[in-house]
């Protein structure tokens, strides 16, 4: 137990006080570049990463949104529904996104797609 000098009140200190809340700012940053990349995504390309059905709903309906600001509040509630997903499944999303943008960069030129995956992801991951 340690006394908070401010106001001499008892702080308890717990030994599992999971991560900070500026990590779960990274963590929530991320889900949401991530969102913005599978957003950017073909319907035919989504189909093949491995969502569920409700975020992958979401994303369509993403790009059918042509507002600047309704775009950003879309992207973060989709980076908020993407929170719901343990490392797993976003380590599968992440392989997934790692094969496709690899068979994009193959080719003599890139799209637009694979500079923006390419700078949104570290491959190394």
């Amino acid at each position: 137990m340690h006394i908070n000098e401010k106001n001499r009140t008892p702080k308890l200190v717990d030994a599992d006080e999971g991560p900070s809340k500026s990590e779960l700012k990274r963590q929530m940053t991320e889900r949401q570049k991530l969102a913005e990349v599978l957003a950017a995504l073909s319907s035919d390309a989504l189909k093949t990463i491995p969502l569920d059905e409700a975020i992958k709903a979401a994303i369509a309906e993403t790009n059918k949104i042509k507002s600047f600001e309704a775009i950003r509040r879309r992207k973060q509630y989709l980076g908020k529904l993407m929170r719901f997903l343990d490392e797993e499944e976003l380590e599968a999303i992440q392989k997934r996104l790692d094969t496709i943008s690899g068979c994009q960069q193959s080719g003599d030129h890139q799209t637009p797609f694979s500079r923006k995956l390419s700078r949104s992801f570290d491959c190394e991951r």
